[in-house]
């Protein structure tokens, strides 16, 4: 899920730069990614915690609600030193639906439905 309207009102009626601005923090969220699971492997909770704060704020940004709701939840749960194994598989999938959603959103006239 994403907010439309977030992503419109971001887009500013160039929707090439929040494109390119999502293509970014995809490939920063995913480095990000890869080191929350290393954090979860060795139970660095309070670094994982940030991490996952960061992409939150970020995700939250860009409109990418789903994804943002489930990192603030992963957040939480490594705030109380619990992150099950799975964490970074699910967080990885669900991100790359809400850019690919996103992108799409934006690349087929996100303008029209104003």
């Amino acid at each position: 899920m994403i907010d439309q309207k977030q992503l419109r009102a971001l887009s500013g009626g160039v929707p090439e730069v929040i494109i390119e601005i999502l293509e970014d923090f995809h490939a920063e969220a995913i480095e990000t990614l890869a080191q929350l699971e290393e954090g979860c492997l060795e139970s660095r909770f309070k670094e994982a915690a940030g991490l996952l704060h960061s992409l939150a704020g970020s995700s939250g940004t860009l409109g990418l609600l789903r994804f943002c709701e489930e990192v603030r939840s992963w957040e939480g749960e490594c705030q109380q030193e619990i992150l099950p194994k799975d964490t970074v598989p699910v967080l990885r999938n669900l991100l790359e639906d809400s850019v690919k959603q996103a992108r799409a959103f934006l690349e087929n006239g996100c303008l029209e439905a104003e």
